[in-house]
């Protein structure tokens, strides 16, 4: 547990595991993101370059964008990489790796380059090492291993450019930033117990969100903390507890939040990012749902599709009630047979959202955790509806009990990776969760009983 850890350097796990495997990789890291270069990276740059091959200086001078600094802004002058129209950086060669490295090793890289995807940040007293799943490799150590989320010391000396990218200011008094580690921890403790199914640990999560929310938000300036430790006790109590989910085993979930997540996927946003891997994944999935075609419009324009998000005309609501009922029987189906490898990925990544991003990146407790079960709702959708997970589990009706799960299981891991990854990567990129968070609290449903739906999606 993290408290266990008290006054340590942690990491999760999947740290310990993660390494870039460079030309293997079904992906790369090098386009769509802003790269800066710090001055004396480029001054270092610029130097070594004029004793290599002769095409490298001016290859790299040309890939290397100078913005000059304002005296008005007190800025001085900046360095990025410029990207080419495939959004891609230019200093990659043939197979996708990076000249710069090949040419004159890791040290040369920006820290933007040499670090990610990793994250390094001060939460409280200590000092935390976390990855974001935008990268498939790390997404592959992140949700396949059961223990991959555990908690296990770090020590620096094997951190790589250990440079603090975010962290807690420990002065902020705030209720909100002084309950967050141990708010955190109580979240995590309660996604650790196996015994208890997933979607049961997943409300009793939105239940503490919503009855510490009132002194767990950043406006709250001044607060009493003993409202957040009595509910922490309370969700120590196995009596109380199994009052709590009682009444969450009595909600359904509307067809209608199928609507909101579907558009969200497949809204356009303007942006000089590409995001065509993302834009295939999304159109294989949707394009599965035969009357999804029919109700999604076909503008590339985020006015068409915010217009159409308002429809809620008969003949809408009656496509998406035969969308909900196919989704669920793919959902169900999938569950039936390899129900527990699913809820491991879901358990995954939630203890690592918890980790790697810290609740007060919100404005309180309750939105962060709408938030996550509105990301968790769409990457359920994107997996649980993949055709070719459909395929496997038509072939593997025609195979041995143990073969068959494990050819559906196979196909899921991959099915899986690309969704989680993808997906990361397209939040990082675009606005899909802030389009979709807007569109439920539109329709009322960004609330606690939204967030018994999108549990249960």
């Amino acid at each position: 547990m993290l408290e266990e850890l008290d006054g340590q350097h942690l990491q999760l796990r999947y740290m310990t595991r993660f390494g870039c495997i460079g030309p293997d990789c079904e992906d790369h890291c090098c386009y769509g993101w802003r790269v800066d270069i710090d001055a004396e990276t480029y001054r270092k740059m610029m130097v070594a370059a004029q004793f290599s091959a002769k095409d490298i200086a001016p290859r790299l001078a040309s890939s290397i964008k100078i913005i000059p600094g304002s005296k008005k802004k007190q800025t001085g002058t900046r360095y990025q990489i410029r990207h080419g129209k495939d959004d891609a950086c230019p200093m990659l060669d043939e197979r996708n790796l990076c000249e710069i490295h090949k040419h004159f090793g890791h040290e040369m890289l920006s820290d933007v380059c040499a670090i990610y995807p990793r994250k390094l940040k001060r939460v409280g007293d200590h000092i935390e090492l976390t990855a974001t799943p935008s990268c498939p490799e790390l997404t592959r150590q992140l949700i396949l291993h059961t223990d991959a989320a555990d908690v296990v010391p770090l020590s620096l000396d094997e951190v790589d450019r250990p440079k603090l990218q975010t962290g807690m200011d420990t002065r902020d008094v705030r209720p909100f930033y002084r309950a967050v580690v141990e708010t955190r921890d109580l979240v995590v403790e309660l996604l650790r117990e196996d015994t208890v199914p997933l979607q049961d640990r997943l409300f009793l999560m939105l239940w503490f969100a919503k009855r510490t929310n009132e002194v767990l938000q950043k406006q709250t300036a001044r607060g009493d903390l003993t409202l957040v430790q009595r509910e922490m006790n309370l969700l120590r109590d196995a009596q109380v507890k199994s009052e709590i989910l009682r009444r969450f085993a009595q909600i359904e979930t509307p067809a209608s939040v199928t609507l909101w997540i579907v558009r969200a996927m497949v809204r356009p946003h303007h942006s000089r990012h590409a995001r065509s891997n993302w834009n295939n994944l999304a159109n294989s999935v949707t394009g599965s749902y035969v009357r999804l075609r029919t109700i999604l419009p076909s503008a590339e324009d985020e006015a068409s599709h915010d217009q159409a998000a308002a429809d809620q005309s008969e003949s809408v609501m009656m496509t998406i009630g035969e969308v909900w009922t196919e989704y669920r029987r793919r959902r169900d189906r999938v569950r039936a047979r390899i129900g527990a490898r699913m809820d491991q990925f879901l358990r995954n990544y939630t203890i690592h959202n918890w980790v790697h991003r810290l609740p007060t990146e919100a404005k309180d407790l309750l939105t962060y955790t709408l938030r996550y079960l509105a990301l968790q709702a769409v990457q359920k959708f994107v997996i649980y509806s993949a055709p070719q997970l459909q395929t496997a589990l038509d072939e593997a009706e025609g195979m041995a009990p143990a073969e068959g799960d494990a050819h559906v299981q196979q196909v899921l891991d991959a099915v899986a990776v690309s969704a989680f990854y993808q997906l990361s990567r397209h939040i990082e990129h675009g606005a899909l969760i802030d389009w979709l968070a807007e569109m439920l609290e539109k329709a009322g449903l960004f609330s606690m009983a939204g967030g018994v739906y999108l549990i249960r999606f």
